[in-house]
Order: C-alpha cells, then structure tokens, then sequence
C-alpha cells in the first residue's frame, strides 16, 4: 500500500510540473501586448525577462512594426546587460533585414556605443596615454566607422551631432595611440617603425591636436637613423604657424580616411571644436520614436 501511494504522488508531482511547463500567461497575448510588456520590463531593467518577451514577439509575430521595434529593442537589451557580443549580432540582423527602415541611423548609433562600450579603458587614456601602447585600437576604429556609415548615410540624424564629436574624440584617441607606440620603438632605437607611426599620424588624422608632437617624432626619427636632409625638412615645417602646416600636410590631392564632414555637398560638417569633448556629459538618446510616428 505504501508503495501505491508513493507512486501515486511520484505521478501527481510529474503531471502538475507538466502541466506547469505548459502554462504561459502570453499565449494569446496580442503583438503588441508582448511589445508593451517586454518595453516596461526593459525600461525597469529587468533585461532577461524584457529579451524572452521579445523573442516570443519575434516567433509569434515576425512581421509589423512591433516586430521590427522588438529587434532594435532586444539589441539595447543585450548591451544594456553587458552581452556586447549578442547586442552587435542583433544590430547587424536588424540592419541586414531592415536596411532602409526609419530608425536604422539609431542601430548606427547604437553599435558605435556598443563598440565604445567594448573598449573600457578609452577614458583612462585622456588621464594615462601610455595604457595606449598595449591596446589594440580595433573596436576604436570599428566605433568610428560605424558612426563614418551613420553620418554619410543619414545626414539629417537627430543623432549626427552627437556622431561628429565622437568621431573627433575618437581621432584624437587614435592619433594619441600611434605617437605612443612610435616613442616607445624610438627608445628603442627601431627608428623606420618610429618614422612610419608619425608618418601615419600626419596623413590619417591631419586635423588633430597631435601634428607638432608628431613632427618632433618624425624629426628626432631621422636624425637618429642619419637621414639629416630629412630632419631638417621636418624641422622647417615644424616652424611654419599652424596654418602654414595643415596647407603643407594636405597637399596630397587624396583625402584622409576621415575628412568626409569637410564635404559641404554632403552637408556635413564639422563639430563645434570647442565642445567635442563634452558628448558624455549629456545622457544620449537610449531608444528611437518610430513607433510614435
């Protein structure tokens, strides 16, 4: 008897724990009640529960506006919850199933954030600019390329101002990476590799604030391998006023990867350089407004 009635329970407690894995609230829920369930989740944070809403939206209602809302929505979430990787998967899907939708310039600016987000020590590089040296500056240069495609492909953003000063942030970061590295070969005494780095400087990112150092790198570069005409060449630009240097420097009939807000056919232009610094004191737009369009 005893025996009977364990299995009985055994058979209770396996039919209710069935019947409990079947049951789901959201079954009949409507598109856009999962959309609205799964927002308040994600604006309470609670990014787990926001991104299986989302994904049961996705399944049930792959189609609409809702559905196209939730992609963009669960790559925030991914991002917001420390899934970088996930959050650029789910960027790229929605732009490669939505290329011309009204908030792909948000999905831009979001995978631009998500690869700033990647690089954690990008500030402690303002205060410590010898962290650059070790550090690979690839998910700098993929930050910046992304917000190069939002601003060439959507000069009208609400979100191009806050591109152009990352961008200019970003060169500032980058140029200040290559004199790091192209000092540290000088000292030890690789000078062809010290000369390309501020070679590098001067082409690429002709309009940072780094010109002068990279002249006086590329000076003492020539003068430690020999190559004296060379030096003094260099040492006669690095006299010239500053105007005098930028005219000589872009001489090249070939633009610089970066110089594309120069041109006033794309209506573009280039920030407030005053105020580029200033983008993170302000908290940036976290979700676009399509549908309140």
């Amino acid at each position: 008897m005893k025996f009977v009635k364990i299995t009985i329970l055994i058979l209770l407690s396996v039919g209710f724990g069935c019947a409990s894995l079947e049951e789901d609230p959201t079954k009949d829920w409507t598109a856009e009640q999962l959309y609205y369930a799964a927002k308040t989740d994600l604006d309470a944070r609670f990014y787990d529960r926001a991104l299986g809403l989302y994904e049961k939206l996705n399944i049930r209602y792959p189609f609409g506006v809702f559905a196209s809302q939730a992609k963009i929505e669960t790559a925030y979430a991914y991002w917001k919850k420390g899934d970088n990787a996930a959050a650029l998967v789910a960027c790229d899907r929605f732009l490669r199933e939505h290329p011309d939708h009204q908030s792909s310039d948000y999905v831009y600016y979001l995978k631009s954030l998500i690869y700033f987000n990647d690089d954690p020590g990008i500030f402690k590089r303002l205060v410590d600019p010898a962290d650059l040296a070790g550090r690979d500056p690839a998910q700098l240069r993929s930050a910046f390329f992304t917000l190069k495609e939002l601003s060439a492909r959507f000069p009208k953003s609400k979100y191009l101002d806050d591109a152009l000063l990352r961008m200019q942030f970003l060169v500032e970061v980058l140029a200040s990476h290559e004199l790091v590295v192209g000092e540290h070969y000088y000292r030890i005494g690789a000078y062809v590799a010290s000369i390309n780095r501020a070679k590098f400087v001067l082409t690429e990112y002709p309009d940072s604030t780094y010109i002068i150092e990279a002249l006086k790198l590329l000076s003492k570069s020539y003068d430690a391998a020999g190559l004296r005409d060379l030096r003094d060449k260099t040492n006669e630009i690095i006299s010239l006023n500053s105007s005098d240097i930028s005219n000589v420097l872009k001489s090249d009939p070939d633009k610089s990867w970066y110089e594309f807000w120069k041109d006033s056919g794309e209506g573009l232009r280039k920030p407030d350089a005053a105020a580029w610094w200033k983008f993170w004191e302000s908290d940036t737009p976290l979700q676009p407004d399509s549908l309140t369009k």
